[in-house]
């Protein structure tokens, strides 16, 4: 087992030896990073920690903190709503799971349909943190399951993100437990307190 530190808003968790670092230049012109790992024995299967650097509009951080504060997933998960998906499009990404079949209402393969087949979202609970846990299918692409948080940083615009992709559902559902492991151990950064996220 490796242990992993420092990771954005994440101070540490762990994940299985089986797992390899691949090389990313950092982006100069942005704020964007990324730490992207691969099986060894099958570099189809990634796990990335991302964050797009740039911060949401005020409504989407807001409508994200009432959502979690609703649905604090002490239990179990707590799956959201049609109308609660299309208002988190933006904490999804536009061209990313935002882009789905709720937030884009074309038949998918439409060339102007969604980008995501959503699968599943729903609020989740990892430690004392309320995330977003998605998990779907990109239309020309990898099969997903992420979550997504507000970063430690004081505005509460900024969001980061956990996720693995493989390039099969049958890859994906092997390799959801290296997924489980890596997110249920986060132990998280403290937050700055945080300003309110204000509507506009």
């Amino acid at each position: 087992m490796k242990e992993l530190e420092n990771i954005g808003s994440i101070a540490k968790t762990s994940m299985a030896d089986g797992w390899v670092e691949m090389p990313r230049e950092p982006d100069v012109f942005t704020d964007t990073w990324s730490r992207s790992f691969t099986l060894a024995f099958d570099p189809s299967v990634e796990l990335l920690f991302f964050s797009r650097g740039l911060p949401v509009d005020p409504d989407s951080a807001a409508f994200f903190k009432e959502v979690t504060s609703l649905k604090p997933a002490h239990g179990a998960d707590d799956k959201l709503t049609p109308q609660e998906i299309i208002r988190l499009q933006v904490i999804m990404g536009f061209e990313n799971a935002g882009n789905n079949q709720y937030t884009n209402t074309k038949p998918l393969g439409d060339p102007d349909g969604p980008a995501f087949e959503l699968k599943e979202a729903a609020c989740r609970r990892i430690g004392d943190h309320t995330v977003l846990y998605v998990r779907g299918k990109f239309v020309h692409g990898k099969h997903y399951a992420g979550i997504l948080y507000n970063a430690a940083e004081r505005s509460g615009l900024v969001f980061e993100e956990v996720m693995i992709q493989a390039s099969s559902s049958r890859k994906l559902q092997d390799n959801m437990y290296h997924f489980e492991h890596v997110i249920n151990n986060i132990d998280w950064l403290k937050r700055a307190v945080p300003q309110e996220a204000t509507p506009g």
